[in-house]
């Protein structure tokens, strides 16, 4: 194999000579190729860093995890990590080869929301554009109310109960409870805003909270529905998200502040003497005294026996802006920027 400036790449054989091109029109700059488990890597720049082999073609760019599009050198290290530098900044690494990150579409599916396993080996999957999909073995049923079709192809999140049922947040139908055979939906207002479904929690008492836009927190509980406001002690009555500590204490989120049930008692998050004024993006509970928060524009918090740690670009990370955060498996802490997406290890 040949890289060439500006033709793409050239596979010279014993008998012929073939060229070959990633976009279709012969153009790219091939800065580098290095063999990989059943084909190669080629560094397009300006473009893609590219997996190639006989079935496929694999492309890794800056929307599914490279730093930019401009890959130049590719690097093997003695784990068999991939190093590829880029040609403005910095570098993007493949841990053990296995970073295929090409997005395949699924047309039944479409845009997943979430996957909630059941007590049947299947899972409900919930989907924004597809309704609502149970899925056993290689069987995907999809279920959606005829009358409401539109608005129940849009699933914002859910909860199983311990039936078996479901409740599930619909984009414009309110609060739904689905069993295997009906669709139940509750509707507390007839401003279309209100009948958005963001968030769905269930408490460590098996309390469903349902977080709709722009109308406070509702509650359900011994099937009857209760509504809380800015007159029972939220900040505004757009909350924005729901989220649970390791204990399954019930918090949420505003564009601008944080609360949370401690017992009967709502609680509103400060630090120090002032209050928090930023929105929490994800909350992530180590053990039952220590939280740590994501949040738009005050980088990870770290909140340890009560006490809060800050974490920002000052310590490291690339932005102050965090998006998303998880633990995996074996202890190391992710967290998704505006930047990128980094781990560390407490």
């Amino acid at each position: 194999w040949a890289g060439s400036f500006l033709n793409g790449m050239i596979r010279m054989g014993s008998k012929d000579t073939i060229r070959y091109s990633i976009n279709g029109k012969f153009n790219e700059r091939i800065f580098d190729i290095k063999k990989a488990p059943g084909g190669i890597w080629i560094s397009c720049f300006s473009q893609a860093l590219c997996y190639f082999n006989k079935k496929q073609l694999l492309i890794i760019n800056d929307k599914n995890g490279l730093v930019n599009n401009f890959p130049y050198r590719i690097f093997e290290d003695g784990f068999n990590n991939l190093w590829v530098s880029s040609g403005i900044s910095g570098f993007s690494r493949i841990n053990e080869n296995s970073f295929y990150l090409q997005n395949y579409s699924n047309p039944v599916i479409g845009f997943e929301k979430t996957v909630i396993p059941d007590h049947k080996k299947g899972n409900w999957i919930l989907t924004y554009g597809k309704g609502l999909i149970y899925q056993k073995g290689n069987v995907a049923t999809t279920y959606q109310i005829k009358k409401l079709e539109n608005l129940t192809k849009h699933i914002n999140d859910g909860v199983l109960n311990n039936d078996g049922s479901l409740w599930i947040g619909s984009y414009g139908e309110g609060m739904i409870s689905v069993t295997e055979k009906t669709f139940t939906s509750f509707k507390y207002s007839s401003l279309a805003d209100h009948g958005i479904v963001v968030a769905i929690k269930k408490d460590t008492t098996n309390k469903v909270w349902f977080c709709p836009t722009r109308y406070g927190l509702i509650l359900y509980d011994n099937n009857k529905f209760w509504r809380y406001t800015e007159k029972s002690g939220l900040l505004t009555n757009n909350v924005t998200n729901l989220f649970q500590d390791a204990g399954k204490m019930l918090h949420w989120t505003f564009s601008e502040g944080f609360q949370r049930f401690n017992g009967p008692v709502m609680e509103t998050f400060y630090i120090g003497n002032k209050q928090f004024k930023d929105q929490v993006n994800g909350m992530l509970g180590l053990d039952r005294e220590t939280d740590l928060l994501a949040t738009t524009i005050s980088g990870l918090l770290l909140i340890h026996k009560g006490k809060v740690y800050q974490f920002t670009s000052a310590n490291g990370f690339t932005s102050n802006s965090i998006k998303t955060i998880i633990r995996d498996g074996t202890g190391n802490i992710w967290i998704s920027t505006n930047n990128g997406i980094e781990s560390f290890r407490l």
